[in-house]
């Protein structure tokens, strides 16, 4: 025991040596100015610490400096190129003692960092980016972790309304050196309101020229709008600093809701940030009917939801070429699709496809710059087999024909559920079809007998959550004319309105109701035609 308390005395007399040879050697202007020289020596770059500096011996030895700031190049006039609120380190003391920080962990909070070209064209990095590939043994890398929080990076032109913001939560580097390649990872959101509820990126930074950097096997993973939307993104991106920061991603993978894309993407820096992709996918598997409800539910998601803050926030042209669409035993062939954004107002410019039964045709637009704001689609169907398409689209498929559909849609929300759904009208023609309903008419007549083929068929059709509206109905065969106004239940399929049947002899106008399955028909008297 004597010699344990012995051992642990002498401990405690060693500690508070060395914390007094710390406390009374290292005071905040020599502290300051240790970092400052060491920083200028690494990177050729001046540092100032215009807050407090504080030494910390436990837990471990930290520096904490306050309002640390990096000037840009001596003729730069815009301002610092580098602002942190707070920055703490974790040091070796043997180094310390000796003159020298040598930290192994780096916290920073707080981060404006301006990358900007001046009036006279002068970048806030020039000379620091051409310290890449120096073989001074001053400028030699550290292998600190370096965690970076809050930051704000500005680019553009300064003191023109050319600069852009970009806000990041954290980002993480595991060591670097000037001209080496570095582990670069990004944990944290996006931009303020955030474009992600979170992302991560990781990848191996490089420099292969003083005004850009490589980000090579990277990926990319975020969710968006409380997890309803999960993507990632593989690749190798370029990125580029003259001027204004863009970057671009070539050959790359999406994988977007478990949807695998081939990808190639451009982000540049103009009056508002913009971007251009291409996406192309041999085949994907999807509910579209999910999906077009999904959809029809963006107008109503909340201002600062990532998909409304993207959309509205910069331009982009986006380009979609999938060979095919599988969705609960219907294939869409060939969807090529282009969407572009412009200061909030988002166009589905042009729709190709190939559905069961049909081809597709079409454009929507959601206007975003004002309050309250739907979908506003517009279709087209070059129909060959209207059962093939109905089948498809999960309604009666009992209706046949051939002839052109023109839809004009709109998205909407149910106030009682919350989802998304789509209403609108159409206009229908079609020749050399089959409707049972004309031969379940007809056999209420004991005159007239006739099948369910008609040679020209033409309605107008309004549509909503629960029913489907046939106005304006007029059909033809060889032997009668039909005309009415049917509503059916979408639902259960229940019928109600009523039809003419119109022969040479007059007119009886029938009452319908039940379903097409078990039609009820109440039949009025015959109106005889009058002779003129």
């Amino acid at each position: 025991m004597r010699n344990l308390v012995i051992a642990l005395s002498a401990l405690a007399i060693m500690m508070l040596g060395i914390y007094g040879s710390v406390v009374i050697l290292f005071d905040q202007d020599r502290i300051k100015s240790m970092i400052s020289d060491q920083v200028e020596q690494r990177v050729g770059r001046r540092v100032e610490i215009h807050g407090e500096v504080r030494l910390r011996m436990f837990p471990g030895l930290r520096i904490s400096a306050e309002q640390v700031v990096m000037s840009g190049p001596e003729q730069f006039e815009g301002p610092d190129l580098f602002q942190a609120d707070e920055l703490d380190a974790q040091v070796r003391l043997l180094p310390l003692i000796r003159g020298r920080v040598d930290p192994s962990i780096i916290r920073i909070n707080g981060i404006r960092l301006n990358l900007l070209e001046d009036s006279d064209g002068v970048n806030s990095l020039d000379g620091l980016l051409n310290l890449v590939g120096s073989e001074s043994p001053d400028r030699s890398e550290t292998g600190a972790t370096v965690s970076l929080e809050n930051i704000v990076v500005s680019t553009g032109r300064d003191g023109q309304d050319l600069r852009e913001s970009l806000e990041l939560e954290r980002m993480d580097v595991d060591g670097f050196a000037l001209g080496q390649p570095l582990q670069f990872r990004f944990r944290g959101s996006l931009g303020e309101p955030a474009l992600f509820d979170y992302l991560e990126v990781d990848g191996l930074l490089v420099s292969p020229e003083a005004d850009r950097l490589r980000l090579s096997n990277m990926r990319m993973a975020g969710v968006v709008d409380q997890g309803h939307y999960d993507l990632e993104m593989l690749g190798n991106v370029s990125i580029s600093m003259n001027d204004r920061l863009s970057f671009s991603l070539d050959g790359g993978k999406l994988n977007f809701n478990d949807h695998q894309f081939d990808m190639n993407l451009r982000y540049g820096g103009a009056d508002r940030p913009s971007f251009s992709a291409r996406l192309s996918a041999g085949l994907i598997d999807v509910d579209v009917l999910q999906v077009l409800e999904r959809v029809a539910m963006v107008p109503e998601l909340p201002d600062d939801s990532g998909a409304k803050t993207a959309m509205r926030g910069m331009d982009f042209d986006v380009d979609l070429d999938i060979e095919q669409i599988a969705t609960l035993g219907m294939v869409v062939d060939g969807m090529v699709m282009r969407v572009t954004g412009r200061d909030g107002l988002v166009q589905i410019q042009s729709v190709e496809g190939r559905v069961p039964g049909a081809g597709v045709t079409g454009s929507a637009e959601l206007d975003l710059r004002f309050p309250e704001s739907d979908w506003q689609v517009g279709l087209q169907l070059d129909v060959m087999e209207m059962a093939s398409l109905l089948e498809a689209m999960r309604l009666d498929g009992s209706l046949e024909g051939a002839g052109p559909v023109t839809m004009n849609m709109q998205s909407s929300i149910n106030p009682e559920t919350g989802q998304g759904i789509w209403t609108g009208t159409a206009q229908v023609e079609m020749v050399d079809g089959a409707w049972p309903l004309i031969g379940k008419l007809t056999r209420g007549l004991s005159d007239l007998q006739s099948d369910d083929r008609f040679e020209f068929l033409t309605m107008k059709v309004a549509i909503d959550e629960e029913r489907m509206h046939l106005a304006d109905l007029h059909l033809f065969t060889a032997d009668l004319e039909l005309g009415g106004d049917l509503t059916m239940s979408l639902a259960d399929g229940e019928l109600d309105g009523w039809m003419n049947l119109e022969t040479e002899l007059g007119v009886v106008q029938v009452q319908l109701g039940g379903t097409l399955e078990q039609l009820e028909a109440v039949y009025g008297p015959l109106v005889a035609r009058q002779v003129q």
